[in-house]
Protein backbone atom coordinates (compact mmCIF):
# COMPACT_ATOMS: atom_id res chain seq x y z
CA UNK A 1 0.00 0.00 0.00
CA UNK A 2 2.57 2.55 0.88
CA UNK A 3 4.71 1.53 -2.12
CA UNK A 4 1.26 2.26 -4.42
CA UNK A 5 0.64 5.75 -2.41
CA UNK A 6 4.67 6.76 -3.86
CA UNK A 7 3.51 5.39 -7.56
CA UNK A 8 0.38 7.74 -7.28
CA UNK A 9 2.31 10.74 -6.06
CA UNK A 10 5.18 10.50 -8.48
CA UNK A 11 2.66 9.72 -11.31
CA UNK A 12 0.69 12.61 -9.94
CA UNK A 13 3.92 15.20 -10.12
CA UNK A 14 4.65 13.80 -13.40
CA UNK A 15 1.55 14.54 -14.95
CA UNK A 16 0.91 18.09 -12.88
CA UNK A 17 4.35 18.81 -14.62
CA UNK A 18 3.08 17.94 -17.93
CA UNK A 19 0.39 19.77 -17.86
CA UNK A 20 2.18 22.96 -16.85
CA UNK A 21 4.52 22.51 -19.83
CA UNK A 22 1.30 22.18 -22.10
CA UNK A 23 0.52 25.78 -21.13
CA UNK A 24 4.10 27.19 -22.19
CA UNK A 25 5.62 27.47 -25.34
CA UNK A 26 9.33 26.29 -25.63
CA UNK A 27 11.13 27.51 -28.17
CA UNK A 28 14.95 26.67 -29.41
CA UNK A 29 17.49 29.16 -31.21
CA UNK A 30 21.21 28.41 -31.32
CA UNK A 31 24.46 29.40 -33.71
CA UNK A 32 27.26 26.26 -33.51
CA UNK A 33 31.03 26.98 -35.16
CA UNK A 34 34.28 25.17 -35.52
CA UNK A 35 36.64 26.62 -37.18
CA UNK A 36 40.81 25.90 -38.01
CA UNK A 37 43.09 28.68 -37.63
CA UNK A 38 46.46 28.97 -39.24
CA UNK A 39 48.17 32.63 -37.85
CA UNK A 40 51.56 34.28 -37.51
CA UNK A 41 53.19 36.85 -36.21
CA UNK A 42 50.03 38.16 -34.54
CA UNK A 43 52.27 40.81 -32.28
CA UNK A 44 53.72 42.04 -35.34
CA UNK A 45 57.01 40.32 -34.39
CA UNK A 46 58.36 36.97 -35.87
CA UNK A 47 59.44 34.63 -32.92
CA UNK A 48 62.64 33.82 -34.80
CA UNK A 49 64.00 36.87 -35.13
CA UNK A 50 66.95 37.83 -32.65
CA UNK A 51 65.24 41.21 -32.41
CA UNK A 52 61.89 39.79 -31.37
CA UNK A 53 60.52 39.24 -27.92
CA UNK A 54 61.64 35.92 -28.08
CA UNK A 55 58.10 34.87 -27.17
CA UNK A 56 56.41 31.84 -29.60
CA UNK A 57 53.00 31.30 -30.78
CA UNK A 58 51.09 28.25 -31.63
CA UNK A 59 50.45 28.59 -35.45
CA UNK A 60 47.72 25.70 -35.57
CA UNK A 61 44.64 25.48 -33.70
CA UNK A 62 41.32 24.46 -33.89
CA UNK A 63 38.50 26.21 -31.75
CA UNK A 64 34.98 25.47 -31.89
CA UNK A 65 31.76 27.36 -29.72
CA UNK A 66 28.13 26.50 -28.82
CA UNK A 67 25.35 29.20 -28.00
CA UNK A 68 21.73 27.72 -27.37
CA UNK A 69 18.66 29.87 -26.70
CA UNK A 70 15.18 28.78 -25.10
CA UNK A 71 12.52 30.81 -25.08
CA UNK A 72 9.79 29.74 -22.87
CA UNK A 73 6.30 31.50 -24.43
CA UNK A 74 3.67 31.73 -22.09
CA UNK A 75 1.51 34.08 -24.41
CA UNK A 76 2.55 36.96 -26.48
CA UNK A 77 3.07 39.54 -23.91
CA UNK A 78 5.25 37.18 -21.25
CA UNK A 79 8.07 34.85 -22.21
CA UNK A 80 11.46 33.82 -20.17
CA UNK A 81 14.76 33.51 -22.06
CA UNK A 82 17.83 31.22 -21.13
CA UNK A 83 20.91 31.17 -23.16
CA UNK A 84 23.61 28.68 -22.75
CA UNK A 85 27.16 28.75 -24.16
CA UNK A 86 29.86 25.98 -24.29
CA UNK A 87 32.96 27.23 -25.60
CA UNK A 88 35.26 28.93 -27.32
CA UNK A 89 37.21 25.94 -26.27
CA UNK A 90 40.50 25.18 -28.46
CA UNK A 91 40.60 21.53 -28.97
CA UNK A 92 43.05 19.80 -26.67
CA UNK A 93 42.62 22.22 -24.19
CA UNK A 94 42.98 21.04 -20.49
CA UNK A 95 40.03 20.87 -18.14
CA UNK A 96 37.80 21.58 -21.75
CA UNK A 97 38.12 19.33 -24.42
CA UNK A 98 41.42 17.61 -24.02
CA UNK A 99 41.08 13.30 -23.36
CA UNK A 100 38.46 12.30 -21.85
CA UNK A 101 37.61 15.70 -20.76
CA UNK A 102 34.31 16.04 -19.18
CA UNK A 103 34.32 19.64 -17.27
CA UNK A 104 31.21 21.26 -16.81
CA UNK A 105 32.86 24.60 -16.52
CA UNK A 106 33.41 25.21 -20.17
CA UNK A 107 29.37 25.49 -20.01
CA UNK A 108 28.36 28.97 -18.94
CA UNK A 109 24.99 30.79 -18.53
CA UNK A 110 24.87 33.74 -21.21
CA UNK A 111 21.67 34.67 -21.40
CA UNK A 112 18.69 35.00 -18.27
CA UNK A 113 16.46 37.58 -18.54
CA UNK A 114 11.94 37.86 -18.70
CA UNK A 115 10.68 39.36 -21.43
CA UNK A 116 7.14 41.10 -20.92
CA UNK A 117 4.89 43.60 -21.96
CA UNK A 118 3.48 45.93 -19.36
CA UNK A 119 -0.95 45.30 -18.77
CA UNK A 120 -3.09 47.14 -21.89
CA UNK A 121 0.49 48.60 -22.97
CA UNK A 122 2.95 48.18 -25.76
CA UNK A 123 5.63 48.81 -23.13
CA UNK A 124 8.30 46.21 -23.13
CA UNK A 125 10.58 45.53 -20.07
CA UNK A 126 13.60 43.14 -20.13
CA UNK A 127 15.02 41.94 -16.92
CA UNK A 128 17.78 39.90 -16.16
CA UNK A 129 21.60 38.48 -17.69
CA UNK A 130 21.01 40.13 -21.47
CA UNK A 131 23.22 41.40 -24.32
CA UNK A 132 22.89 45.48 -24.03
CA UNK A 133 24.85 47.72 -26.56
CA UNK A 134 24.42 51.42 -27.44
CA UNK A 135 23.59 52.14 -30.76
CA UNK A 136 26.45 52.54 -33.39
CA UNK A 137 26.75 51.84 -37.21
CA UNK A 138 29.63 49.21 -36.81
CA UNK A 139 29.06 47.96 -33.05
CA UNK A 140 29.35 50.13 -30.51
CA UNK A 141 33.28 51.53 -29.86
CA UNK A 142 31.95 52.75 -25.93
CA UNK A 143 29.64 49.53 -24.36
CA UNK A 144 28.58 46.51 -25.87
CA UNK A 145 27.92 43.22 -23.99
CA UNK A 146 26.64 40.66 -21.60
CA UNK A 147 25.30 42.16 -18.79
CA UNK A 148 22.49 42.26 -15.88
CA UNK A 149 20.17 45.31 -16.64
CA UNK A 150 16.63 46.05 -16.72
CA UNK A 151 15.72 47.75 -20.15
CA UNK A 152 12.65 49.75 -20.51
CA UNK A 153 10.78 50.15 -24.15
CA UNK A 154 8.12 52.50 -24.62
CA UNK A 155 6.93 53.61 -28.00
CA UNK A 156 5.95 56.64 -28.38
CA UNK A 157 3.99 56.92 -32.06
CA UNK A 158 4.83 54.78 -35.04
CA UNK A 159 8.32 57.50 -35.78
CA UNK A 160 9.52 58.01 -31.84
CA UNK A 161 10.19 55.09 -28.87
CA UNK A 162 12.47 55.70 -25.61
CA UNK A 163 14.53 52.94 -24.36
CA UNK A 164 16.09 53.23 -20.92
CA UNK A 165 18.08 51.19 -19.00
CA UNK A 166 20.03 50.50 -15.89
CA UNK A 167 22.64 48.00 -15.97
CA UNK A 168 25.12 46.84 -13.31
CA UNK A 169 28.36 45.50 -14.68
CA UNK A 170 30.05 44.96 -11.30
CA UNK A 171 29.15 44.33 -7.57
CA UNK A 172 32.71 43.19 -6.23
CA UNK A 173 31.39 42.14 -2.91
CA UNK A 174 27.81 40.53 -1.34
CA UNK A 175 28.24 41.66 2.12
CA UNK A 176 30.50 44.91 3.44
CA UNK A 177 31.19 43.21 6.80
CA UNK A 178 32.83 45.59 8.82
CA UNK A 179 33.41 48.08 6.16
CA UNK A 180 31.55 50.34 4.04
CA UNK A 181 32.06 49.81 0.56
CA UNK A 182 31.45 51.42 -2.91
CA UNK A 183 32.30 48.44 -4.58
CA UNK A 184 29.17 48.75 -7.24
CA UNK A 185 29.56 50.09 -10.84
CA UNK A 186 26.47 50.98 -12.22
CA UNK A 187 25.89 52.18 -15.80
CA UNK A 188 22.15 54.15 -16.64
CA UNK A 189 21.69 54.98 -20.59
CA UNK A 190 18.44 56.80 -22.45
CA UNK A 191 18.20 56.42 -26.10
CA UNK A 192 15.17 57.78 -28.31
CA UNK A 193 15.30 56.20 -31.77
CA UNK A 194 13.44 58.22 -34.06
CA UNK A 195 12.40 56.68 -37.31
CA UNK A 196 11.25 59.16 -40.31
CA UNK A 197 10.93 58.54 -44.54
CA UNK A 198 14.15 57.54 -45.47
CA UNK A 199 16.24 58.52 -42.06
CA UNK A 200 16.82 56.82 -38.56
CA UNK A 201 17.92 59.20 -36.02
CA UNK A 202 19.30 57.52 -32.06
CA UNK A 203 20.40 60.12 -29.86
CA UNK A 204 21.55 58.60 -27.05
CA UNK A 205 23.03 59.19 -23.70
CA UNK A 206 25.02 57.10 -21.20
CA UNK A 207 26.24 57.59 -17.03
CA UNK A 208 28.81 55.33 -15.18
CA UNK A 209 29.02 55.61 -11.53
CA UNK A 210 32.25 53.79 -10.57
CA UNK A 211 32.54 52.73 -6.80
CA UNK A 212 35.80 53.54 -5.49
CA UNK A 213 36.05 49.74 -4.27
CA UNK A 214 35.13 47.94 -7.27
CA UNK A 215 38.36 47.85 -8.66
CA UNK A 216 37.76 49.51 -11.95
CA UNK A 217 39.04 50.07 -14.30
CA UNK A 218 42.83 48.74 -13.16
CA UNK A 219 41.25 45.36 -12.01
CA UNK A 220 38.05 44.79 -14.59
CA UNK A 221 39.42 41.34 -15.86
CA UNK A 222 37.86 42.17 -19.21
CA UNK A 223 40.49 41.12 -21.70
CA UNK A 224 41.31 44.58 -22.61
CA UNK A 225 38.22 45.22 -24.05
CA UNK A 226 38.44 48.90 -21.87
CA UNK A 227 40.74 51.07 -22.54
CA UNK A 228 39.96 53.37 -19.27
CA UNK A 229 43.70 54.08 -17.52
CA UNK A 230 44.64 51.02 -15.57
CA UNK A 231 46.38 50.95 -12.23
CA UNK A 232 44.34 53.12 -10.35
CA UNK A 233 43.85 53.51 -6.98
CA UNK A 234 40.26 55.74 -6.40
CA UNK A 235 40.03 57.80 -3.22
CA UNK A 236 36.05 58.63 -4.04
CA UNK A 237 33.79 57.49 -6.17
CA UNK A 238 34.06 58.34 -9.97
CA UNK A 239 31.87 59.02 -13.16
CA UNK A 240 32.46 58.72 -16.81
CA UNK A 241 29.53 59.96 -19.08
CA UNK A 242 28.97 59.52 -22.58
CA UNK A 243 26.80 61.65 -25.63
CA UNK A 244 26.52 60.20 -28.85
CA UNK A 245 24.38 60.44 -32.60
CA UNK A 246 23.71 56.97 -34.33
CA UNK A 247 22.31 58.01 -37.79
CA UNK A 248 21.17 55.35 -41.01
CA UNK A 249 20.09 57.34 -44.29
CA UNK A 250 18.30 55.52 -46.86
CA UNK A 251 16.38 58.03 -48.94
CA UNK A 252 18.89 57.81 -51.20
CA UNK A 253 18.33 53.88 -52.08
CA UNK A 254 20.22 52.05 -53.23
CA UNK A 255 23.02 54.43 -51.65
CA UNK A 256 23.12 54.03 -47.68
CA UNK A 257 25.16 55.86 -45.43
CA UNK A 258 25.87 54.86 -41.59
CA UNK A 259 27.45 56.74 -39.29
CA UNK A 260 27.99 58.05 -35.84
CA UNK A 261 29.08 60.67 -33.73
CA UNK A 262 30.15 60.70 -30.03
CA UNK A 263 31.71 61.95 -26.87
CA UNK A 264 33.05 60.59 -23.70
CA UNK A 265 34.46 62.12 -20.38
CA UNK A 266 36.00 60.52 -16.80
CA UNK A 267 36.23 62.03 -13.93
CA UNK A 268 38.16 59.82 -11.85
CA UNK A 269 39.66 60.59 -8.58
CA UNK A 270 41.95 58.87 -6.90
CA UNK A 271 44.88 58.98 -4.54
CA UNK A 272 47.72 61.23 -5.71
CA UNK A 273 46.47 63.78 -9.13
CA UNK A 274 42.77 63.06 -10.71
CA UNK A 275 42.60 61.70 -13.84
CA UNK A 276 40.90 62.91 -16.52
CA UNK A 277 39.78 60.69 -20.01
CA UNK A 278 38.04 63.00 -22.57
CA UNK A 279 37.62 62.41 -26.34
CA UNK A 280 36.32 62.02 -29.88
CA UNK A 281 34.81 59.27 -31.65
CA UNK A 282 33.28 59.38 -35.15
CA UNK A 283 32.62 57.02 -38.08
CA UNK A 284 31.02 57.22 -41.42
CA UNK A 285 29.96 54.17 -43.96
CA UNK A 286 28.44 55.12 -47.37
CA UNK A 287 27.46 51.89 -49.33
CA UNK A 288 25.67 51.22 -52.67
CA UNK A 289 24.16 48.17 -53.04
CA UNK A 290 24.04 46.50 -56.64
CA UNK A 291 22.89 43.32 -57.56
CA UNK A 292 25.93 41.29 -57.56
CA UNK A 293 27.83 43.15 -54.86
CA UNK A 294 28.03 46.57 -52.29
CA UNK A 295 30.93 48.96 -52.62
CA UNK A 296 31.59 50.41 -49.36
CA UNK A 297 33.61 53.25 -48.33
CA UNK A 298 34.17 53.91 -44.43
CA UNK A 299 36.60 56.38 -42.65
CA UNK A 300 37.15 55.64 -38.81
CA UNK A 301 38.78 58.35 -36.14
CA UNK A 302 39.04 58.51 -32.54
CA UNK A 303 40.97 61.03 -30.74
CA UNK A 304 44.01 60.00 -28.73
CA UNK A 305 46.79 61.75 -26.30
CA UNK A 306 48.46 64.51 -26.15
CA UNK A 307 52.31 64.02 -24.21
CA UNK A 308 51.96 67.84 -22.70
CA UNK A 309 48.51 66.74 -21.21
CA UNK A 310 49.66 63.79 -20.05
CA UNK A 311 51.80 65.70 -17.38
CA UNK A 312 48.79 66.25 -15.72
CA UNK A 313 46.84 63.11 -16.23
CA UNK A 314 44.95 64.18 -18.81
CA UNK A 315 44.15 61.38 -21.11
CA UNK A 316 42.68 63.01 -24.56
CA UNK A 317 41.87 59.34 -25.73
CA UNK A 318 38.27 58.41 -26.50
CA UNK A 319 36.86 56.38 -23.18
CA UNK A 320 35.80 53.29 -24.04
CA UNK A 321 33.99 51.19 -20.72
CA UNK A 322 33.76 47.69 -22.80
CA UNK A 323 33.14 46.04 -26.16
CA UNK A 324 33.95 43.43 -28.02
CA UNK A 325 31.90 44.09 -31.26
CA UNK A 326 33.57 47.13 -33.17
CA UNK A 327 33.45 45.38 -36.48
CA UNK A 328 34.55 47.28 -39.75
CA UNK A 329 36.95 44.94 -40.76
CA UNK A 330 37.09 41.43 -40.39
CA UNK A 331 41.42 40.74 -38.78
CA UNK A 332 42.36 43.96 -36.90
CA UNK A 333 38.74 44.37 -35.79
CA UNK A 334 36.31 42.02 -35.03
CA UNK A 335 34.13 41.00 -37.86
CA UNK A 336 35.20 37.92 -38.02
CA UNK A 337 32.91 35.45 -38.27
CA UNK A 338 34.95 32.74 -35.87
CA UNK A 339 36.32 34.46 -32.81
CA UNK A 340 36.04 38.15 -31.58
CA UNK A 341 39.82 38.22 -31.16
CA UNK A 342 41.40 41.14 -32.87
CA UNK A 343 44.71 42.18 -34.50
CA UNK A 344 44.18 46.22 -34.08
CA UNK A 345 41.48 45.46 -31.26
CA UNK A 346 37.80 45.14 -30.18
CA UNK A 347 37.74 48.88 -30.35
CA UNK A 348 38.98 51.54 -32.30
CA UNK A 349 41.00 54.46 -30.00
CA UNK A 350 43.78 57.03 -30.55
CA UNK A 351 43.68 56.13 -34.67
CA UNK A 352 41.80 57.47 -37.46
CA UNK A 353 41.30 55.28 -40.56
CA UNK A 354 39.90 54.92 -44.03
CA UNK A 355 38.81 51.85 -45.86
CA UNK A 356 37.33 49.86 -48.73
CA UNK A 357 35.29 46.71 -49.09
CA UNK A 358 33.32 45.22 -51.28
CA UNK A 359 30.54 43.28 -49.49
CA UNK A 360 28.46 40.39 -50.33
CA UNK A 361 29.92 39.88 -53.85
CA UNK A 362 27.66 37.34 -55.36
CA UNK A 363 28.81 35.59 -59.04
CA UNK A 364 27.59 32.56 -58.59
CA UNK A 365 24.53 30.80 -56.47
CA UNK A 366 25.10 30.23 -52.70
CA UNK A 367 28.51 31.78 -52.42
CA UNK A 368 29.75 34.96 -51.50
CA UNK A 369 32.63 36.86 -51.01
CA UNK A 370 34.25 39.88 -48.97
CA UNK A 371 37.17 42.02 -49.96
CA UNK A 372 38.38 44.87 -47.65
CA UNK A 373 41.24 46.96 -47.80
CA UNK A 374 42.09 49.69 -44.52
CA UNK A 375 44.97 51.87 -44.02
CA UNK A 376 45.20 53.47 -39.92
CA UNK A 377 47.11 56.12 -38.43
CA UNK A 378 47.41 56.31 -34.78
CA UNK A 379 46.34 59.82 -33.32
CA UNK A 380 48.33 60.14 -29.83
CA UNK A 381 51.22 62.16 -30.04
CA UNK A 382 54.44 60.37 -30.69
CA UNK A 383 56.01 62.03 -27.89
CA UNK A 384 53.79 60.44 -25.61
CA UNK A 385 55.78 57.26 -26.24
CA UNK A 386 59.22 59.17 -26.79
CA UNK A 387 59.04 60.17 -23.47
CA UNK A 388 57.78 57.38 -21.86
CA UNK A 389 54.29 58.37 -20.95
CA UNK A 390 52.76 55.41 -22.88
CA UNK A 391 54.68 52.30 -23.89
CA UNK A 392 56.22 51.48 -27.23
CA UNK A 393 53.30 49.60 -28.45
CA UNK A 394 51.15 52.49 -28.65
CA UNK A 395 49.84 53.53 -32.19
CA UNK A 396 51.19 57.21 -32.71
CA UNK A 397 51.00 59.85 -35.69
CA UNK A 398 53.90 58.75 -36.65
CA UNK A 399 53.11 54.82 -36.87
CA UNK A 400 50.21 52.94 -39.31
CA UNK A 401 48.97 49.90 -40.43
CA UNK A 402 47.96 48.42 -43.56
CA UNK A 403 45.09 45.36 -43.66
CA UNK A 404 43.53 43.21 -46.39
CA UNK A 405 41.02 40.57 -45.82
CA UNK A 406 39.34 38.54 -48.68
CA UNK A 407 36.52 35.76 -47.47
CA UNK A 408 34.56 33.05 -48.95
CA UNK A 409 31.29 32.07 -47.95
CA UNK A 410 29.30 29.20 -49.08
CA UNK A 411 25.53 28.58 -48.23
CA UNK A 412 26.03 24.69 -48.17
CA UNK A 413 22.21 24.52 -46.38
CA UNK A 414 19.52 27.03 -45.09
CA UNK A 415 21.42 26.70 -41.67
CA UNK A 416 24.47 25.66 -42.53
CA UNK A 417 27.51 27.58 -44.13
CA UNK A 418 31.36 26.75 -44.88
CA UNK A 419 33.59 29.88 -44.42
CA UNK A 420 36.88 30.82 -45.13
CA UNK A 421 38.95 34.11 -43.79
CA UNK A 422 42.12 34.90 -44.89
CA UNK A 423 43.77 38.13 -42.97
CA UNK A 424 46.95 40.00 -43.78
CA UNK A 425 48.02 43.12 -41.63
CA UNK A 426 51.16 44.92 -41.97
CA UNK A 427 52.21 47.31 -39.25
CA UNK A 428 54.93 50.42 -39.43
CA UNK A 429 56.30 52.13 -36.41
CA UNK A 430 58.52 54.41 -36.11
CA UNK A 431 61.28 52.10 -34.70
CA UNK A 432 62.92 55.79 -33.12
CA UNK A 433 60.45 55.89 -30.30
CA UNK A 434 60.56 55.48 -26.90
CA UNK A 435 62.43 52.33 -26.35
CA UNK A 436 61.60 50.39 -29.71
CA UNK A 437 65.03 50.51 -31.35
CA UNK A 438 65.50 48.17 -35.11
CA UNK A 439 62.80 45.91 -36.72
CA UNK A 440 60.55 46.69 -33.80
CA UNK A 441 56.68 45.14 -34.85
CA UNK A 442 57.79 44.97 -38.31
CA UNK A 443 56.96 41.60 -39.46
CA UNK A 444 53.44 41.21 -41.03
CA UNK A 445 50.85 39.20 -39.47
CA UNK A 446 48.42 37.14 -41.54
CA UNK A 447 45.81 34.31 -40.80
CA UNK A 448 43.64 31.74 -42.65
CA UNK A 449 40.63 30.60 -40.81
CA UNK A 450 38.47 27.81 -42.29
CA UNK A 451 34.98 26.49 -40.83
CA UNK A 452 31.32 26.01 -40.58
CA UNK A 453 28.35 27.75 -39.05
CA UNK A 454 25.33 26.91 -37.89
CA UNK A 455 22.51 29.17 -36.95
CA UNK A 456 18.72 28.09 -36.44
Amino acid sequence: MKRFAILAIMAAFILGTVAMASAVELKARGAWRAHANWTDNLNYQDADNTDGDGQSEDDFNVKERARVWFDFIANENVKAVLGLEIGNFRWGQPGAADLSSDNPGIIKVKHAYLDFNLPETQINVKAGLQWVELPSAFGSNIFGGDVAALVTTIPVNEMVSVVAGWARPYDKYEEDGNNSRNDETDIAFLVVPVKLDGVALNPFFAYAWIGKDSGLPADNGDGGYSNLPAGLTFEDDSSAWWAGLNFKVTMFDPIVIDGDLNYGKVDADTTGDDVDVAGWFFDLAVSYKMDMMTPQVFFVYSTGDDASDLKDNDYGRFPVYYTEVFAPTTFGFAGSSFTYDSEIGAYASGLWAVGFALRDIKFVDKLSHEFILMYARGTTDKDAVDDGYLDDSTLTTKDSLWEVDFNTKYQMYENLAAIVELGYLKANYDEDLGTRGDNYKDDAAWKVSVGVTYNF
